[in-house]
């Protein structure tokens, strides 16, 4: 929760200072809704819910630092989707399916929605 604060925080203050002029995607993992509400009320308005859809074996083969094998046999404690939970979002502004979508058009979905206004 601490670096969730922490990073829409800085978010919050880049933002501030550069956002008439550049948008600000901060990419996090937030695996609870409380802590996307907190970040929705700091930031306020300009806040976007991006929910990349990515099912847990497509992360597990994607995974080059093999950390979901080690959560997997417990070396890892709670961690996200293995022995900690995740709650997806109801209500995002966008859903990337990185499964059926190619890197490009993940983008283009991502910049299309934060750059709505």
């Amino acid at each position: 929760m601490q670096h969730l604060t922490l990073i829409t925080a800085i978010a919050g203050l880049v933002f501030g200072f550069l956002g008439a002029v550049l948008g600000v995607i901060v990419a996090a993992i937030s695996p609870m809704r409380s802590d996307r509400q907190l970040c929705r009320d700091i930031i306020g308005k300009n806040f976007r819910e991006i929910y990349v859809a990515t099912s847990l074996e497509i992360c597990e083969q994607r995974d080059v630092k093999g950390l979901y094998r080690r959560a997997r046999v417990g070396e890892l404690p709670e961690f996200t989707g293995i022995s900690a939970p995740y709650e997806a979002p109801l209500s995002p502004a966008a859903i990337v399916d990185t499964h059926s979508l190619c890197l490009a058009k993940c983008v283009d979905v991502i910049l299309y929605k934060c750059l709505q206004s």
